[in-house]
């Protein structure tokens, strides 16, 4: 059995608004001393450090609010199984990051993105983001994410919430400057021919 626990970020506002929701979705208020002391204690702590760096995650861990899971089983003595940082801003929650040891039960990346979508949900939140190496690009896909083709890098991923608004991918301004261009040499081509009848006349 696992039970998930959260710490919101370190803010009077922040904690108004989040801990009611991570409540709601059945979460536990968190340690957040105890995470990082364990985090610390475990450098092998993310699976995939290819897909994100152990030290940018745990600096991560230190103001951000985050979401645990811990395996409640008694042989394992509450070990954390898995962890993600998140930022919420407006109606968008950045995901920092999501870390599971190896050798854990398979199942808590997906159950820590489910928990992050029902908060969005509760939030009124419209677009959860987050950048993914491309070899784990896949499990999000999975998951619901599609890659971001405005972003210049491959990396860039978002999923819609339910009642959540697109993003419209802009138009290159090659188009447009040509477009531009073309007129500008219309226009003066134009002028010029009615100056050149004015002298003629």
């Amino acid at each position: 059995m696992v039970t998930c626990y959260y710490i919101c970020a370190d803010s009077v506002y922040s904690d108004k608004r989040c801990s009611p929701a991570f409540e709601e979705i059945g979460c536990i208020k968190g340690d957040r001393s105890e995470l990082k002391s364990y985090v610390e204690a475990k450098k092998d702590f993310c699976r995939d450090q290819k897909a994100i760096s152990y030290l940018s995650f745990r600096y991560s861990i230190d103001k951000n609010t985050v979401l645990y899971v811990k395996d409640d089983r008694n042989d394992r003595n509450e070990d954390i199984v898995g962890c993600c940082s998140i930022n919420i801003v407006d109606k968008r929650i950045f995901i920092h990051g999501i870390c599971v040891p190896d050798g854990e039960m398979k199942g808590i990346g997906t159950l820590l993105l489910t928990k992050i979508k029902e908060l969005a949900l509760l939030l009124k939140v419209e677009r959860i983001i987050l950048s993914a190496d491309p070899s784990v690009q896949g499990f999000y896909e999975k998951s619901g994410f599609t890659k971001n083709t405005t972003t210049s890098r491959n990396t860039g991923m978002t999923y819609i919430v339910k009642g959540g608004k697109k993003i419209k991918g802009k138009k290159s301004n090659r188009t447009h400057m040509k477009t531009n261009s073309y007129k500008r040499e219309y226009i003066c081509k134009k002028n010029k021919t009615r100056r050149t009848k004015k002298n003629d006349k």
